[in-house]
């Protein structure tokens, strides 16, 4: 079994995405039909590193890390509330405008 096969073999035992798992079984049908092409090689190769590692004992690295990333999700709530805050506001304001006016006897 060539190391392309193996590597497939090894994503295709893991909970995937069905598209996913679909193009690794295409290109198990062209590495076994001597027509893998480099960039699906390449693929293949990229994903198993991130998913499974290269063989070291050291985790992928993220690009960022928990703590930066909660921190996102923080600022985006907050960002989140002041726009419902300010949806609230202007509803408000449509509100009041669309209320009849009391004019003046005139």
């Amino acid at each position: 079994m060539s190391d392309s096969a193996k590597l497939i073999d090894e994503l295709l035992a893991r909970q995937l995405l069905p598209e996913t798992r679909g193009d690794l079984e295409t290109f198990k049908q062209d590495l076994e039909a001597g027509q893998l092409d480099a960039a699906d090689e390449r693929y293949v190769r990229g994903l198993h590193a991130r998913l499974l590692g290269d063989g070291s004992d050291d985790p992928i690295p993220l690009e960022r890390t928990r703590e930066e990333l909660e921190g996102e999700i923080e600022d985006l709530k907050a960002d989140l509330a002041d726009r419902d805050a300010r949806i609230a506001e202007l509803e408000r304001e449509v509100v009041a405008l669309r209320k009849p006016s009391i004019s003046a006897p005139g």
